[in-house]
């Protein structure tokens, strides 16, 4: 069932976002409730586990956003441009053929470099 954001934070629902560089910010979004590994402040080393995949906010089921932005706000920040170094597509969800809450899932297994994972990729990133 989807939630109904009230206000701004509820839109990403329990989300991290991390300084990663200067003005470079790493957003992660629609985290599972208590899953958190991180607390303000800490310092986060690459791989280090932050948080269970989940489903919170205005979402349909458990998915992440993903993204950079240049400033720690989801709304005020600006997209930044990223590609992930590898990962395979696993599958493609068929948005012409799917529906609220029946997906409809293409088979597509390749492994893929130096992109950005699209929208309806589902994507292994180990």
């Amino acid at each position: 069932m989807q939630t109904i954001p009230e206000n701004k934070s509820d839109f990403g629902g329990n989300q991290v976002i991390l300084k990663i560089a200067p003005k470079v910010y790493a957003a992660y979004a629609h985290l599972q409730p208590g899953s958190l590994k991180v607390k303000v402040g800490d310092n986060v080393k690459a791989g280090a586990p932050l948080a269970k995949l989940g489903n919170t906010g205005p979402s349909e089921g458990p998915h992440l956003h993903f993204g950079l932005v240049d400033k720690p706000d989801l709304f005020a920040g600006r997209s930044l441009r990223f590609a992930v170094k590898r990962f395979t597509l696993v599958d493609t969800v068929d948005f012409e053929t799917s529906e609220a809450d029946h997906l409809v899932i293409s088979p597509d297994s390749r492994q893929v470099r130096s992109a950005y994972p699209l929208y309806g990729g589902i994507q292994n990133f180990s």
